[in-house]
């Protein structure tokens, strides 16, 4: 007689306790009650983790990230109909990304004012929506309500590993949504419609984040081998939406949406520890368990179902090899790993219950049978537990409050226009302008067409010389190289304005307003 599949209906909450076997020992059964509690409990706990900090963080009123602000500056833009890619220079200086994201946090805007909350309301909601989606998944394939408990679990545990990216106002948690979204109606979608809106999807997310455009290719390759003429739809709605709004931005711009987009971070350096460091650090180091789990799943998916292994191993492929890709480009933060978190969150679950299944089927004794889906389980214990963060850390503090408003008190007493490259946005509400400079105007630095790294040193040179700014106030005492010589020259370190770290951002670089120069007194003639 076949061994019932003791784990998966015991993970489904509707299940009844009593089909624990009589003859499974008792101290095993206490030891599976306790790794099923154990599952619920760390998923739920690591759930409200999330929803507590976006709660708290959502409202805050300075940056969370260092970056943040300057996807602000770019919303404002979008409000005041202003061009997004144009050539650099220190008023503006266009970031890497497309505008999809920004376009969808400047509708927010209308209804939250032009705000560090309506970008991140976009990117919360987008990671609830990601959770969903996982989880949906996991029923559609047919798995117990526990194994889609799992998932979301395993998905908000992400969230503590990613320096709590999924509150933060960047691209990635709206990038991510989409190209889930677009993965889910691939899947279960039935007829052409559901493949032509995935390819809408997709073209969102390219213009969300690039990246979408590697993402896609292993995934296309697998529907081939399904389904050739829904893999066409797919391809051609997804490729000729997107080269088609290419080339009209790249019209509307003069050339400067693609220079952005693809000439520029192609110039970029490879960061070649990544190749390996990616997998042991990012991967294993975070979610180990969750991929050794999601590793055993691949051929059991083609176990299961041909078009099924197809489809998720193009799907690995596309998620994980992106990320890597990603995080091996200079600059590539840990938030470039999110998709393939998501793909382990996604895939450990599943493998979980077709684990349980298989040793349901092949040990048949009871005696190895439900140890044996005691360990598995184990491992996704011990998993969402690694995962956990004291959700002290996860919010500002008063006194990160204090900070910001000192910092705008202090800003806003310094006469004429303040040059803060490193901190955008913050300073208008006290009236200063923000400068467009930051990892935008780094990405030029640090890029091969002398042409443009000379104009954009030559605007700050010139500025500097004119002594246009009130002050300077740098994240550095020591200044960037492409400002360093005339700064010293027509400036001088004034003070600090903070004696320790409290403005320091939560997520992401410790980048911050620190050091303050004013100009030097004109030298009068003899």
């Amino acid at each position: 007689m076949t061994e019932p599949n003791i784990a998966s209906e015991a993970l489904d909450s509707h299940a009844e306790r009593s089909i624990l076997m009589t003859d499974t020992p008792r101290f095993v059964k206490i030891v599976f009650n306790m790794m099923t509690v154990a599952v619920w409990s760390l998923s739920i706990f690591l759930t409200a983790i999330f929803l507590y900090s976006a709660y708290k963080n959502v409202p805050y009123p300075f940056q969370l990230e260092w970056m943040e602000g300057g996807t602000l500056d770019v919303v404002q833009r979008i409000r005041d109909g202003l061009p997004l890619y144009t050539e650099p220079g220190i008023e503006h200086v266009p970031y890497l990304y497309p505008p999809f994201y920004h376009a969808v946090s400047a509708l927010v805007s209308y209804l939250t004012g032009v705000d560090l909350i309506a970008a991140r309301l976009v990117s919360v909601f987008s990671a609830v929506g990601s959770a969903l989606l996982l989880a949906l998944f996991v029923q559609r394939e047919g798995f117990a309500l526990g194994y889609r408990v799992i998932s979301i679990g395993l998905w908000f545990g992400v969230y503590t590993l990613s320096e709590q990216w999924f509150v933060i106002a960047r691209v990635d948690n709206l990038y991510l949504f989409l190209v889930l979204s677009g993965a889910y109606l691939l899947r279960f979608g039935q007829g052409n419609r559901p493949v032509f809106m995935a390819g809408v999807l997709f073209t969102l997310a390219f213009f969300t984040k690039q990246s979408a455009l590697l993402l896609a290719l292993p995934l296309i390759l697998a529907l081939f081998m399904i389904a050739w003429r829904r893999a066409l739809l797919f391809t051609l709605t997804f490729f000729v939406s997107t080269a088609l709004l290419v080339v009209m931005g790249d019209s509307l711009s003069d050339g400067w949406f693609a220079y952005y987009l693809f000439d520029l971070p192609g110039q970029h350096p490879v960061n070649w520890p990544f190749l390996l460091f990616f997998w042991t650090k990012d991967l294993m180091g975070n979610m180990g368990l969750a991929l050794v789990l999601s590793l055993l799943a691949l051929p059991l998916f083609f176990k299961r179902d041909r078009e099924q292994g197809w489809f998720y191993l193009g799907l690995a492929a596309g998620f994980v090899g992106s990320s890597w890709a990603s995080r091996m480009h200079s600059g590539g933060w840990i938030n470039v790993t999110i998709p393939a978190f998501a793909i382990l969150s996604l895939y450990a679950p599943m493998a979980l219950a077709m684990l349980h299944e298989q040793a349901a089927k092949v040990l048949k004794e009871p005696g190895w049978v439900v140890p044996t889906q005691v360990a598995l389980l184990l491992m996704v214990v011990v998993q969402l537990a690694s995962q956990l963060e004291r959700p002290v850390y996860t919010v500002p503090s008063e006194a990160h409050q204090r900070a910001g408003e000192s910092f705008l008190r202090q800003v806003s007493a310094i006469e004429g226009e303040v040059l803060i490259p490193d901190h955008r946005f913050i300073q208008t509400r006290v009236g200063k302008r923000s400068f467009g400079l930051g990892m935008a105007a780094t990405d030029i630095y640090r890029s091969k067409d002398l042409g443009l790294i000379k104009k954009l040193q030559d605007d700050m040179i010139k500025a500097l010389q004119e002594k246009r700014f009130g002050a300077v106030i740098l994240a550095d005492k020591i200044p960037p190289h492409w400002m360093a010589d005339a700064l010293d020259a027509h400036y001088v370190f004034d003070h600090t304005l903070f004696n320790n770290a409290a403005y320091a951002p939560l997520k992401g670089g410790k980048v911050w307003p620190q050091f303050v120069f004013l100009p030097k007194p004109a030298v009068l003639p003899e």
